[in-house]
């Protein structure tokens, strides 16, 4: 499929624009064209899919897998709305930077959110310099084919170990969620240069005012979990 770098780039940029500081985005997920269409309809500025509930509507799994199935579905989407589509394509599906950009234009998307779950062993997270490394390669990949769509980091540290994240006041004392483990991996991602991260957050955590915390100065996505 051919790929309209120019108009793409336009888009993405728009995606960028929305990202404003005190001025939260609101991101409703959906998982094929009726919700996207809904969620336009609704006055939603950008979609956002959701790799579980696409997973689950056509009967698959949400462990990094299904990447075709993923992406014909995200493809189908981002034909269907007149807005920008980020898409939750887990943890990269096991493509390369380079890859995955490409698989990202090719269906129209032009942000997405990529965790640090480690689907592979198991064992709860990536390593976070490893994990570093390969959203940069991405972010690189993104600048080389100039379209510069929004990577969202995503840091599963609360919902993979809610046991054992000790509940401390941010390190900069912003009123966010109390919370300190995320805060290196979130420090890692502004080295890197990535736009936003998004960090899940059990309800009892949920920030004040804001979805900055001084600590890593860059937009991030609140999704609230239950507890």
């Amino acid at each position: 499929m051919s790929i309209d770098v120019k108009l793409l780039s336009v888009v993405a940029q728009r995606l960028r624009e929305i990202h404003q500081p005190g001025n939260p985005l609101i991101l409703v997920n959906a998982w094929d064209v009726a919700t996207a269409r809904q969620v336009e309809a609704a006055g939603g500025l950008a979609v956002a899919t959701s790799s579980a509930a696409v997973a689950a509507a056509w009967g698959g799994q949400d462990n990094n897998t299904g990447r075709e199935a993923a992406f014909a579905v995200l493809r189908r989407i981002t034909n269907g709305v007149g807005v920008p589509v980020t898409a939750d394509v887990e943890a990269g599906y096991g493509l390369a930077g380079r890859e995955l950009i490409e698989a990202l234009l090719d269906a129209g998307a032009v942000g997405c959110n990529i965790e640090d779950t480690d689907h592979a062993t198991g064992a709860g997270l990536l390593d976070a310099d490893a994990h570093a490394a390969y959203l940069t390669e991405v972010q690189a990949a993104a600048t080389a084919a100039g379209v510069p769509i929004v990577i969202n980091a995503r840091i599963d540290t609360i919902a993979r170990h809610p046991s054992v994240t000790p509940r401390q006041p941010c390190p900069k004392r912003c009123g966010g969620p109390r919370a300190e483990r995320p805060f290196p991996r979130g420090r890692a991602g502004q080295r890197g240069g990535w736009p936003a991260q998004r960090q899940p957050l059990r309800a009892a955590d949920r920030p004040g005012r804001s979805g900055r915390c001084p600590g890593v100065d860059r937009p991030r996505r609140l999704p609230a979990l239950d507890g």
